[in-house]
């Protein structure tokens, strides 16, 4: 289950908001064939409920095709006992996208965006390198910046 509420500061192009996130999941995995077979097969059922807090920026000129302007993000998610969840650990994420005219009918998108995590977190939560050409999940660590 997801549920997101976000609202507009006004008339201005600031918005905050605020999401809760409950999974119940179970992880197996098919290492039958490699591991001997008094080695039982790890798997585990858990819960998983987050509740995050986002800070929202956004002047770019248009949502799905801008070729100007900036938009930036910080949002904090904090997974708990007291919202569900098995684990308790943290993730902080930062995005920045910028947009600048380039000739008569191009423009130039830069990206900065960047992940982080504090806590218990399970290995399946980790912030991962998010990248065309690179597989999902593929480069992960504690902290991951993508530029």
């Amino acid at each position: 289950m997801f549920q997101q509420a976000k609202f507009r500061i006004g008339e201005s192009n600031w918005w905050v908001g605020a999401d809760y996130l409950y999974v119940v999941a179970s992880n197996t995995f098919d290492l039958d064939s490699i591991l001997p077979p008094e080695i039982p097969n790890p798997a585990f059922d858990f819960d998983l409920g987050g509740i995050g807090l986002q800070v929202q920026y956004d002047g770019r000129n248009m949502i799905f095709t801008p070729s100007d302007g900036l938009s930036a993000s910080f949002k904090f998610i904090n997974y708990d006992k007291n919202w569900g969840s098995d684990f308790d650990y943290d993730v902080f994420k930062g995005k920045l996208l910028h947009y600048t005219p380039f000739g008569d009918y191009s423009s130039l998108g830069l990206r900065f965006e960047g992940q982080t995590t504090s806590g218990d977190t399970p290995f399946f939560a980790y912030p991962f390198v998010d990248l065309r050409g690179i597989p999902a999940m593929r480069y992960q660590g504690e902290s991951t910046l993508v530029g």
